[in-house]
């Protein structure tokens, strides 16, 4: 075991002399495996209910449900924030939405460890508990999750991480949630049914909005559900004449936050 731990470290190293480019045009600098944050990381172990991990370059799998865990179609660019207010680049990173989690992918030493076991694999999770929020390269498209407390919110929701379309993560006025579950796609009373073939990774997603005393509420995005959510008559015709003047939509999330930062920010404040 030392001896794989002193490997592991070794190829780790080697990884990230190679990966300098990717780093740089996040403005972080790597210097050391200590930097790369192993006191944020967990091991990972799908072993609740005996699944075996493929790990490839594309995405990770779970073999016996179709579909994968994470929310990304393929592994990321991302820079995580952390409440010690440390900010580390990773080179490949996901969302895992069926444990509510984000999943660091060693892709390097994929290809040189060979045979290991499920809990051996070149993969681990951030600590909830010292993230702050996350900027991630998704293709062309950056996205960005926030971890928020449960109190924060009218009722507890499904998630502790959030995507936000905010260009400051202190100003968060909309977030989205995602997470999956499993679902059988076959009838269990069926001749021709297979409990492993069944089982289905179904994706979900809701919105919340800070109601007007500054707690997150679930939402449609549409002008009648935003409205009523605020609860606030006397803003009303103001945050339409806003939107109307500045041509922004009531069904994208990225236009409600600037509808709610107005009236956050210039309205509530008078």
């Amino acid at each position: 075991m030392k001896n794989f731990i002193l490997t592991f470290l070794l190829l780790l190293s080697l990884q990230l002399t190679a990966q300098n480019d990717i780093f740089s045009k996040s403005g972080i600098s790597l210097k050391s495996g200590n930097d790369m944050g192993y006191a944020m990381l967990n091991k990972v172990a799908f072993d609740k209910n005996k699944e075996q991990i493929v790990v490839n370059d594309q995405n990770l799998y779970l073999s016996n449900y179709k579909g994968t865990p994470m929310l990304m179609k393929q592994w990321s660019e991302g820079i995580v924030f952390f409440n010690d207010g440390k900010k580390i680049a990773y080179p490949n990173i996901n969302y895992d939405a069926l444990s509510d989690h984000f999943i660091i992918y060693f892709k390097n030493l994929a290809k040189d460890i060979k045979g290991v076991a499920s809990t051996q694999l070149p993969i681990a999770s951030l600590q909830d508990q010292s993230v702050l929020y996350l900027q991630m390269f998704d293709g062309n498209k950056q996205r960005k999750f926030i971890k928020l407390n449960p109190v924060l919110f009218v009722r507890k929701p499904k998630t502790l991480f959030f995507e936000y379309f905010s260009n400051d993560w202190q100003k968060v006025y909309i977030v989205k949630s995602y997470w999956k579950n499993v679902q059988k796609n076959q009838d269990v009373n069926s001749p021709l049914y297979n409990e492993t073939a069944s089982m289905k990774l179904m994706q979900h997603s809701a919105y919340y909005i800070k109601n007007k005393d500054g707690i997150f509420e679930k939402v449609r995005l549409k002008k009648k559900s935003i409205l009523k959510t605020l609860n606030d008559k006397q803003a009303e015709k103001t945050l339409m004449d806003f939107a109307k003047r500045n041509r922004l939509s009531w069904s994208k999330p990225q236009d409600v936050q600037k509808i709610l930062a107005y009236y956050f920010e210039n309205i509530t404040r008078k």
